[in-house]
């Protein structure tokens, strides 16, 4: 019998202890052993788990690992940073393949064209219950300053003049000059919603300037 049995049996006597109280007593003691072996294994794996998700992800094999192209957020004539670096370079040098997108007008309108597939272009304006310009809308009149930047939103039609009894296709898009906030900079259209149809007969009233 070792010492730490002896121990409990002279305990156990003294205590006036049930038969088995002793036996009882050294099996509690095995199992509370090996749950905490239990536990330190668990914990062992979970670190060592943890270890290598951080490893993958440094190393972009973390499914979170996403690449951001420096946060750029156009969508067209270029969805991509590097594309829009390289037309704004074209549009420097003068390549008239380029340089229509200077102006924000004739983005806007190609845009229809060619993605939208509108044959005519209007810009349509809103107004509020009392007959005032509804706020967060621009208008045409908001691209005659060669300096402007945006974010511009507009309400566009695929119809050359909106009238009564007319419908057409229409949408609000959102440009801006993303690279250079001033004339020498590219428009980009860098949004588009509220894809539907427009009828009748539009205010004229202009919308506040925003950008």
């Amino acid at each position: 019998m070792s010492e730490v049995t002896s121990l409990l049996a002279s305990e156990a006597r003294r205590v006036s202890a049930p038969p088995g109280a002793m036996e009882a007593m050294l099996r509690r003691g095995r199992r509370r052993a090996r749950r905490s072996r239990v536990l330190t294994i668990g914990v062992a794996l979970a670190l060592a788990a943890g270890s290598l998700a951080g490893a993958l992800v440094a190393f972009g094999g973390g499914r979170g690992a996403q690449p951001t192209d420096g946060g750029w957020t156009g969508i067209w004539p270029q969805a991509t940073l590097q594309d829009a670096e390289a037309a704004q370079a074209q549009a420097d040098a003068g390549d008239p393949s380029y340089t229509w997108e200077l102006d924000g007008n004739t983005v806007l309108r190609r845009f229809a064209s060619d993605q939208l597939g509108w044959e005519g272009f209007s810009f349509l304006t809103i107004t509020d219950g009392n007959g005032s310009d509804a706020p967060g809308y621009n208008n045409e009149s908001d691209l005659l300053s060669r300096d402007a930047s945006g974010p511009f939103r507009f309400i566009t039609a695929g119809c050359d003049a909106p009238a009564p009894g007319v419908t057409c296709p229409s949408a609000t898009v959102t440009i801006q000059r993303l690279l250079r906030p001033d004339r020498t900079g590219i428009w980009t259209v860098i949004k588009v919603e509220d894809q539907g149809t427009a009828s009748g007969a539009f205010p004229t009233s202009s919308p506040p300037h925003g950008g």
